[in-house]
């Protein structure tokens, strides 16, 4: 509107003779009327393209897609939403944003490395890890409280709050299997005991302000006003970090396929063996010690927790140096939805969402990811490259959704009347009924393995892509 006004305008004062602008005073006397007019185009044009979504990605602006930026590198962060509906999202170049629910850049910090997904704490205090070790704490309008690089690499799990002895805010994340921790407010250290066990989850804190996390066989829960162990439970695989119910019950994914609940005191409820395994499966022994299964001069050594660490750090090196090497991958319909920049790749997309796997092992059994429980109580787990399952309270199957091509991924979203939200790896963003039935879909022209967020009143969801580009979407179609 702007441009087309400004044209016809333009032409128009070419078109008109020199004479009139030596006119008698008639023409003076309608001059003013004249610069008001041209004033009113001008303000007019400048407020509608101002007003005027932005269009960018995939998918115009109609019944599903509301906005999209290109955000100009990979999104391997989920966004996080705070009380006012501005949103925060980092790429894997390093820009780290707070957007407006308009789709406004309110401003922007650059991080080293890729950055993880931000949370929010409940002081309003916004933290970011990035995958070189970097942790750094924001106040919500974009200056930077403090700083650390506790460890060479932070895992992608956002971080959580809690409270120490005193009641003062603690912020936890994860690092190279070491427990991260620091006071918010202050980014100074905080101590929670020493010996912990090595750290193979995502920390948790759970409704009760105990700090959950696990290694490679056990579950922890962790009081974090006497700094000691309430419980352990023992799994026998590694396993996601726990969702919870009403009742602080807690719902775990396994490596080995399975949805286990424990009650509040870490005694086993139930668990759901997916039919594919369930006549196959076999519970995991305990550890045992080394004088009851050989001599000891027939064991290996026992690694420390540093060699143990060291390796895994080789490990990870290894498997980002590979996935530099391989080039785009192409998705749906023929679209890009990756970068050819090694260091835009992220270590953690080809292993579970809680921890690194064998390959050969995590493509047999296909691990259940991250649970989430819904108002009414079910359970929807993510099962990688099978599809969704829908459980209820007491851990029967209530029904499957197979996925039809890509694996799903990122965190389900729930809203309140229990319809849920996937990316997926096809580069479709879905929405499911209460039923499990489809909504719609969305093709976001690339992998969404983040997740989304809602905004504060659950009617918007935005969710970025491997593509680099960042949507806001209706959670209800359009008419």
């Amino acid at each position: 509107m702007f441009e087309w006004s400004f044209t016809r305008l333009f032409s128009r004062a070419q078109n008109t003779e020199t004479k009139a602008f030596t006119q008698s005073s008639s023409f003076q006397a309608r001059s003013p009327r004249r610069v008001l007019w041209l004033a009113f185009f001008l303000l007019g044009g400048i407020s509608l393209g101002a007003c005027k979504p932005p269009d960018e990605g995939f998918g115009r602006i109609g019944p599903i897609k509301k906005w999209g930026l290109d955000l100009k590198g990979a999104i391997h962060s989920q966004p996080v939403v705070d009380a006012d509906g501005t949103i925060f999202v980092g790429t894997a170049n390093g820009r780290f944003l707070s957007l407006s629910p308009s789709a406004n850049i309110q401003w922007e910090a650059k991080l080293e490395g890729i950055v993880l997904s931000p949370s929010i704490s409940p002081s309003g205090v916004v933290v970011v890890n990035t995958h070189q070790g970097f942790i750094e704490a924001f106040h919500r309008e974009g200056r930077s409280l403090w700083k650390h690089k506790p460890r060479q690499l932070l895992f992608g799990c956002p971080p959580v709050y809690g409270k120490d002895e005193k009641g003062r805010e603690v912020v936890f994340t994860a690092g190279d299997l070491v427990l991260v921790a620091y006071y918010t407010k202050t980014g100074k250290p905080y101590t929670l005991g020493k010996d912990l066990p090595l750290i193979f989850s995502c920390p948790v804190v759970g409704p009760d302000n105990t700090l959950y996390f696990g290694d490679r066989h056990n579950i922890y829960a962790w009081d974090l006003k006497t700094k000691a162990k309430r419980w352990t439970y023992f799994f026998g695989k590694r396993m996601s970090g726990p969702a919870f119910d009403r009742s602080g019950n807690l719902f775990f994914g396994t490596t080995d396929a399975r949805v286990v609940s424990i009650d509040p005191q870490g005694k086993f409820r139930w668990h759901y063996l997916p039919p594919d395994i369930a006549k196959t499966w076999k519970p995991a022994s305990r550890p045992t010690s080394r004088a009851t299964t050989a001599a000891a001069g027939d064991m290996p050594r026992p690694l420390s927790k540093k060699e143990l660490r060291d390796k895994l750090m080789e490990r990870i090196k290894e498997m980002m140096k590979k996935r530099g090497k391989k080039g785009m991958r192409r998705g749906r319909r023929g679209h890009h939805h990756g970068h050819n920049h090694g260091q835009e790749l992220s270590p953690y997309e080809k292993t579970p969402a809680f921890g690194p796997a064998k390959k050969k092992n995590y493509k047999k059994i296909f691990p259940m990811v991250w649970p989430v429980v819904r108002p009414d109580g079910d359970i929807i787990a993510v099962r990688y490259d099978r599809g969704v399952y829908l459980l209820t309270p007491q851990g029967l199957l209530r029904r499957f959704i197979r996925q039809s091509e890509g694996s799903y991924r990122g965190h389900p979203l729930v809203d309140k009347e229990g319809n849920f939200f996937l990316g997926s790896r096809a580069a479709y963003f879905y929405a499911f009924d209460r039923d499990g039935k489809l909504a719609y879909d969305f093709f976001t022209g690339g992998e969404t393995s983040a997740g989304g967020a809602f905004s504060p009143d659950k009617k918007t969801i935005y969710v970025g892509t491997m593509g680099g580009h960042f949507y806001a979407i209706h959670a209800q179609k359009q008419k």
